[in-house]
């Protein structure tokens, strides 16, 4: 996965203490697969949001006009406040749990998961909790094939699963970014 992670500019100056990292793919978002059925290019833009007062901030129109918005968060009260505002939360697996993602699905919002670093005997643990899945991206750019093959083994994955999943993060993605440039909803 060659994905090109770049600092930029903050998108908002009067706030501080925010870091914004952007960066265009031209791949699957389930990338630690190599789907070769859905070719995509987005525009996406991750921010670490480490406080509950910084998320005013993903309801500007300069965050929410990305296709794909991602918190990433370092509590799951702080991702349980985000959700509804962004498409994607990111959290350490440790800190996951089923009525987490209970909550985080129903207000449209997925988790994005980095399977980099993940022990495999860990994934018992995930595929548990996501219900096999469901409301659940896993993202990975150093697995080997042997790796990536093992992981979809555990999760009992196959690519039309994973496209099926990709479709409906991008359609629940195009919702939320049409209600946030129409000024319905919460901005």
């Amino acid at each position: 996965m060659d994905v090109c992670l770049q600092p930029t500019h903050h998108l908002y100056k009067r706030q501080t203490n925010i870091t914004v990292i952007t960066n265009i793919k031209e791949k699957p978002i389930l990338q630690a697969f190599n789907n070769p059925l859905l070719k995509l290019k987005y525009e996406r833009v991750n921010i670490i949001i480490t406080s509950i007062n910084q998320i005013p901030y993903l309801k500007t129109k300069e965050v929410q006009s990305f296709d794909i918005v991602c918190a990433i968060c370092n509590s799951p009260e702080i991702a349980r406040a985000c959700s509804g505002f962004v498409d994607l939360v990111q959290l350490h697996p440790s800190q996951l749990s089923m009525t987490f993602l209970s909550a985080i699905n129903d207000q449209g919002t997925q988790v994005e998961i980095l399977i980099n670093n993940i022990n495999f005997k860990f994934l018992d643990f995930i595929r548990r909790i996501s219900r096999n899945g469901k409301g659940v991206i896993f993202t990975g750019s150093q697995l080997s094939f042997q790796d990536k093959q093992i992981f979809l083994e555990v999760l009992g994955y196959n690519l039309q699963t994973i496209k099926k999943y990709e479709l409906k993060l991008l359609k629940s993605c195009a919702s939320r970014k049409y209600r946030a440039c129409d000024g319905v909803g919460f901005l």
